[in-house]
């Protein structure tokens, strides 16, 4: 969702595998609350730029296209990295590298939240560098991406098929949807997806706007660098393919070691205090595999940035004490599931079982006020265990309270989110 709203100036198509966006983080009722935004003009930034600062591993400024001067990088490689943000030596460099005729991409820690800052990720749209289009494809996974070459033979077999089937009184068609406005971008969200940069929407290049159907015969002749085949059975002409494939721990590197690996997700099983099966070593953030008992009914594991950046400072805390042989407690950042983010210009709060993760008979209140703030709070046996806040709704500090103070809520029903009410009255 972060990607879709930064990228601007050109058309977006938006395959997803699920029935709505943001289902990572989102139910389908607060999905809605951000439809509308998909295709607004430019909202406020929220590029945070200034958390960069200091990151060793950080967005470079630099252009990331293929270099086309004649004489060519050096074999060791071009270092494309700011010289103001990144004082390295080619070698050791963690930005992007030009080698050759293409991209290499340095490994290096995630730089979370702030990772589009000082990245401009605008198209060329004769609408201008504010406009937004995104087509959104569910239920749906990417199929095959073809080249153009590819692309023309299989347009040529689906015209074959089509005559084909004329002949015998059934026509039948199948086309790409085209698109004229620069690079845009489809992502799928969650284990697999793509994004695709120029959408095609009619039979030339140079005209036309995406369209939803992929049943009409479109003329496309392979114009575009690449194409993507959805599971839908649509097929989008494209100069930009980006896959959100999800979070998976990549314990391979480590795997000399015989580490003890969860069996549902493969990551490396620690304790509560961030130990592994091996002794003396610790595993923390995407790599590993919480194994806490007990542990707090409202924190759970997410692989997320704010996560393993929590992870790593207790997994450092817990090393210290037990060189120096002192007890360590459970940090308290793991009390309570927290995570804040923005989508679409709008500030979100994920408290506790935000969604009613592994929760049964549970209630949902909700508050929504169209294109301002959606306010969902999970109850259990008339306690809170979990909250969704969109927008500036100054619930966070409060909701934060109540859930881990398991104060009993049943006596104010659904007055509890009446927005007459000042609820910061009764709890603080």
């Amino acid at each position: 969702m972060e990607l879709v709203y930064e990228v601007t100036g050109c058309e977006v198509v938006w395959a997803i595998k699920d029935r709505s966006i943001g289902h990572v983080f989102l139910d389908a009722g607060a999905a809605t609350f951000f439809y509308p935004h998909l295709n607004d003009p430019l909202l406020p930034s929220h590029e945070n730029t200034a958390a960069a600062t200091g990151l060793k591993y950080r967005p470079s400024t630099a252009t990331t296209s293929r270099s086309h001067d004649p004489k060519g990088p050096s074999s060791s490689g071009t270092c494309t990295c700011d010289p103001q943000c990144c004082q390295c030596d080619k070698d050791s460099c963690s930005a992007v590298k030009v080698v050759g005729d293409s991209l290499v991409a340095s490994s290096g820690g995630g730089v979370g939240p702030s990772w589009s800052a000082g990245v401009r990720m605008q198209g060329v749209a004769e609408q201008g560098e504010k406009f937004r289009h995104v087509q959104v494809e569910y239920n749906c996974e990417v199929a095959d991406i073809l080249t153009p070459e590819q692309y023309r033979y299989d347009d040529e077999q689906r015209t074959l098929t089509v005559m084909s089937k004329s002949s015998s009184g059934t026509v039948a068609g199948s086309g790409v949807c085209h698109s004229s406005t620069g690079a845009s971008v489809a992502s799928t969200e969650n284990r697999s997806g793509v994004a695709v940069s120029d959408v095609c929407a009619s039979s030339d290049r140079d005209a036309g706007r995406p369209t939803a159907s992929g049943n009409t015969p479109a003329v496309d002749h392979g114009k575009w660098p690449v194409y993507v085949r959805l599971t839908s059975g649509k097929v989008f002409g494209c100069d930009l393919v980006v896959s959100a494939t999800g979070v998976v721990p990549n314990v391979k590197p480590f795997m000399r070691e015989r580490f003890e690996l969860d069996k549902e997700d493969g990551g490396i099983k620690v304790d509560r205090e961030m130990r592994t099966s091996v002794p003396d070593v610790y595993a923390a953030g995407d790599v590993c595999s919480v194994h806490w008992d007990p542990h707090s009914r409202l924190w759970f594991q997410m692989r997320l940035w704010t996560q393993a950046r929590q992870m790593g400072a207790y997994a450092a805390q817990c090393m210290v004490s037990h060189t120096a042989h002192q007890s360590v407690s459970l940090d308290f950042c793991f009390e309570l599931f927290a995570h804040v983010t923005r989508f679409f210009g709008h500030k979100v709060v994920l408290l506790g079982r935000f969604n009613a993760q592994g929760l049964s008979g549970h209630e949902i209140l909700l508050r929504c006020t169209k294109g301002k703030e959606y306010v969902k709070v999970i109850l259990q046996d008339g306690k809170m265990v979990g909250a969704v806040l969109i927008g500036d709704t100054d619930l966070e500090e409060t909701f934060e309270n109540l859930i881990l103070n398991q104060m009993d809520l049943s006596r104010f029903g659904e007055s509890l989110l009446d927005p007459d009410i000042d609820i910061e009255d009764y709890f603080d």
